[in-house]
């Protein structure tokens, strides 16, 4: 039976028509920008971006594909596939060989880990690059000048990612695999997302990476992956997560590695409440990382460090860690985890009770975090804030700031909302309003 939109279907020459099908061959896709049709159509290198646009307007104007309007987000504007349309395009990639498909899907993976390697570059400067692999010149990636224009890329083209991400490992292309798990990373750390984040790095990247038998990587997906773990209570799952990049990187003498695994591995015992483990852990990674002249990395032990001294009771170590690793992270140009460890020096001089001091400090963090893009930490330095007031009697206050803390974790995880609940339980009983002429 003829589909309505076969006639206009064959108004289009034969090299349009190959591209319109290639859009079919893109698993899932069904909202996409130019970038995504130059990715994978022929064009010359030099006009690949223009002639894009213009086979775009000439579907459009055929009703192959809807405009949606313009967004900075994806560079230019966005269109859509209806579901009509899409079953469509669909369609007609079909009638494309296999080897045709594979090398259109291949296209685009490798246009979404070229960018998606661009915005981690600008989240995660200092964060070590492992080594790309593109089997094509990927189409000209989005151009990406800020760090919020970065993160906002990969929040929104996160659904692609993991579709790109399943599809090229059902391709079997195991090094793109990990490549691109790695890419993702920024968004994890500051949106959470942790159903996708374990997606990505236990169930494709560590696979991926095994199967690619690259070390470095396996350790990078076991590290990524046990941050996940870590952060949803999995403790012993993280933990042996950690304790395999270790021997791994003890294998491969590469210290940068087994510093990573230390820091991981002590991080796991601050949060199951075991200090003497934690500190014995967390020294010897700092102690590598400072042999290795990894000063950013030092400085994020450090954090933990003061956090394990604000447990212990011992605030102004605490001070004197966080302080430096403050001073260091700015000087490094990593204002995301510098932003962490002022929040962490908030609740240092809190303990030394100075609470007004710590809660201008706590409206500094949250600014930061808020210009960095990171909803879980603007929820916790919030949730701090709320904790302060309610140190100090002042339950209304705090009531109203766990609220607050909590419409923000709602959407991203489930640990930190169930831990805002009962927050607010523990807080009295409001009193009711009497009204007038009633004895309150």
């Amino acid at each position: 039976m003829p589909d309505a939109l076969d006639e206009p279907y064959s108004q289009l020459l034969p090299e349009e028509a190959a591209a319109y099908r290639r859009l079919g061959a893109l698993p899932h896709l069904r909202v996409f920008g130019v970038h995504d049709a130059a990715a994978v159509a022929e064009f010359a290198p030099d006009q690949r971006l223009d002639d894009a646009a213009r086979l775009i307007e000439m579907l459009a104007e055929l009703g192959l594909v809807e405009r949606l309007g313009v967004c900075t987000i994806i560079g230019g504007t966005r269109w859509r596939l209806s579901d009509a349309m899409h079953e469509h395009v669909v369609a007609k990639a079909r009638e494309d060989s296999e080897e045709e498909r594979a090398a259109t899907l291949r296209g685009w993976v490798d246009f979404l880990l070229c960018t998606a390697t661009a915005a981690e570059e600008l989240l995660t400067p200092s964060h070590r690059t492992l080594d790309r692999n593109y089997l094509h010149r990927p189409g000209s990636p989005v151009p990406l000048a800020t760090e919020s224009a970065a993160l906002a890329w990969l929040e929104d083209r996160l659904p692609d990612l993991m579709s790109a991400l399943r599809a090229a490992f059902d391709a079997e292309w195991y090094p793109t695999v990990w490549q691109l798990a790695d890419a993702m990373w920024p968004v994890f750390l500051r949106h959470r997302h942790y159903d996708l984040w374990l997606q990505a790095y236990q169930q494709y990247g560590l696979v991926a990476a095994r199967r690619a038998g690259h070390s470095a990587a396996e350790r990078r997906m076991l590290t990524s992956s046990a941050g996940g773990l870590r952060n949803l209570a999995r403790y012993d799952e993280a933990l042996a997560h950690h304790q395999l990049a270790l021997t791994s990187a003890r294998d491969d003498g590469d210290l940068r590695d087994q510093a990573q695994a230390l820091h991981g591995i002590g991080d796991v015992h601050r949060l199951m409440r075991h200090p003497g483990q934690a500190l014995s852990y967390l020294l010897e990674a700092k102690r590598l990382r400072e042999q290795i002249e990894y000063r950013r990395g030092a400085a994020l032990t450090g954090i933990l460090l003061g956090d394990v001294a604000i447990d212990q009771l011992d605030p102004d170590e605490a001070v004197t860690h966080l302080t430096a690793a403050r001073d260091t992270l700015l000087a490094e140009g990593d204002r995301y985890d510098a932003a962490r460890a002022l929040a962490f020096l908030a609740r240092a001089h809190s303990a030394q009770g100075w609470h007004a001091h710590a809660l201008t400090l706590l409206r500094q963090a949250g600014a930061e975090f808020a210009a960095a893009g990171s909803l879980a930490w603007q929820a916790r330095t919030i949730e701090w804030t709320g904790q302060i007031h309610q140190e100090q009697g002042h339950h209304e206050q705090a009531r109203t700031l766990y609220r607050q803390a909590l419409a923000l974790y709602e959407p991203i995880s489930q640990q930190d909302t169930d831990r805002l609940r009962g927050h607010l339980h523990s807080l009295p009983t409001a009193l009711a309003t009497p009204k007038n002429g009633e004895a309150p």
